[in-house]
């Protein structure tokens, strides 16, 4: 996309908690590179009280000229979203157009030119190309993580363009500044404040775009416990935008608002929906125990017919092979990449039913950065205690399955075993991928 008739001024934010000052020096160093003529960057360092670390940051933008400014805040709440909503007031009066990028990414010089020409239709609300990562391939955790997480960019994200109901990611967002506005600004709610704004966005009648070609990259989480922080957040913030949207979701007959098209409620509602099940679905298993455990107390042997197991069977055989043919057709991952990705994906189990069970719940949970610092020393013993809770829900599914095995190994009860022990052997994914993403780490700080 060429640039528009106008040129339009952005203000390019990078909010930053705690980061190592030398990888938000190359993400500014990457926006210098730029090619495009009228941008700003602001830099928002929120709630760092060492100033080791955003000191150097702060110079380093004195260096880079006036387009750079470094601004430093203690005591906000609202954790990303609420240091986007402070700096407002710091934003150049020209910017019609207000730009996120995360500290660790670093832009293709063509970012702004490829997007901003899109704001010429004036119902366009914002442009979100795909979020990419870089440096992964050299580390086995690292391509694991990022073929898992090129799936949903690659097929959930292309649908809900397709239906113009696309979200934003967080990252590489381009925004128009009236719609932000009127939206009133960042939810600082929201553990998901990106995607949370789509919906609003999308409620004052603004369309969007989804490019699928990536124009940066970010970095994967260094250790196995952030990644899976990082998933618990991207769980529970979008149960949260359906608890707070659903009555504009409605259909508009039910007293839905408008001007939300069917396909964008049918996409924001099912953006929630899909992780508040996974806990639900969750709670099919102990129920699954007890009834096994009623069964063989009271000496019923229910058969299971020769049809169910086979259907039981293929289902099981079937999903798994989807699964890994996906990853290998849609994000075109080899045999390996794919089953890495399947294994990443199965590792994360816990924390997501965790996660959508707190939000269903309405237990809060907090905001906790993820990190991508690699400041860690490879430590197998604390990796595999970060895993303590997969550890023993696994050897839990284990026992159970063989206790049932050893005193009654037919019929109904019998496929209520095997489903344990396939439960299980999700649970232990986790102490794996924890492990794999150990070896990665160097050995010395």
């Amino acid at each position: 996309m060429d640039l528009g008739a106008s040129v339009r001024f952005v203000s390019v934010q990078v909010p930053c908690h705690a980061e190592p000052p030398d990888l938000v020096i190359e993400t500014l160093d990457r926006l210098a590179l730029l090619d495009y003529p009228a941008f700003e960057v602001l830099v928002i360092d929120n709630n760092t009280t060492d100033e080791r670390l955003w000191r150097p940051v702060e110079q380093h933008c004195d260096q880079l000229g006036p387009r750079f400014r470094f601004l430093h805040v203690e005591g906000i709440t609202g954790a990303k979203a609420g240091a986007l909503n402070w700096a407002a007031r710091h934003i150049d009066e020209r910017a019609e157009l207000i730009a996120v990028v995360d500290a660790d990414y670093h832009v293709d010089a063509s970012w702004l030119r490829a997007t901003v020409g899109f704001f010429d239709d004036p119902e366009i609300g914002f442009v979100q190309p795909p979020h990419a990562y870089r440096d992964w391939q050299h580390r086995r955790f690292g391509r694991m993580a990022n073929w898992e997480y090129t799936m949903f960019f690659a097929t959930s994200m292309v649908a809900m363009q397709e239906h113009d109901a696309g979200i934003t990611v967080g990252t590489m967002s381009v925004v128009r500044r009236g719609a932000l506005d009127t939206a009133g600004g960042w939810a600082e709610w929201c553990l998901t404040e990106d995607s949370e704004l789509a919906i609003r966005i999308h409620g004052q009648g603004y369309r969007s775009i989804y490019l699928r070609e990536p124009l940066g990259g970010g970095l994967i989480p260094d250790t196995f416990a952030s990644y899976r922080n990082q998933r618990r957040r991207w769980t529970y913030g979008p149960v949260q935008e359906l608890q707070a949207h659903w009555r504009q979701l409605r259909p508009r007959g039910l007293g839905g608002g408008v001007p939300y098209t069917t396909s964008q409620r049918v996409h924001h509602a099912t953006h929630g929906l899909d992780v508040a099940f996974v806990g639900v679905r969750a709670l099919a298993w102990p129920f699954a125990f007890a009834a096994a455990i009623s069964m063989l107390v009271q000496h019923e042997h229910p058969s299971a017919p020769f049809a169910l197991w086979v259907a039981a069977t293929s289902l099981l055989v079937s999903g798994l092979a989807i699964r890994w043919l996906q990853f290998c057709r849609i994000t075109g991952a080899d045999l390996s990449g794919a089953l890495g990705a399947v294994i990443a994906y199965q590792s994360l189990s816990h924390g997501i039913i965790v996660a959508s069970l707190a939000a269903v719940l309405r237990r809060p949970i907090p905001w906790r950065r993820t990190d991508k610092s690699y400041a860690e020393r490879r430590n197998f013993v604390t990796a595999l205690a970060t895993t303590r809770v997969e550890i023993t829900m696994a050897v839990l599914f284990v026992a159970a399955a063989a206790t049932i095995f050893a005193v009654h190994s037919r019929g109904i009860v019998t496929m209520i075993a095997i489903g344990l022990a396939m439960q299980a052997i999700t649970y232990a994914s986790a102490p794996a991928v924890a492990l794999i993403a150990a070896a990665d780490l160097p050995a010395t700080r």
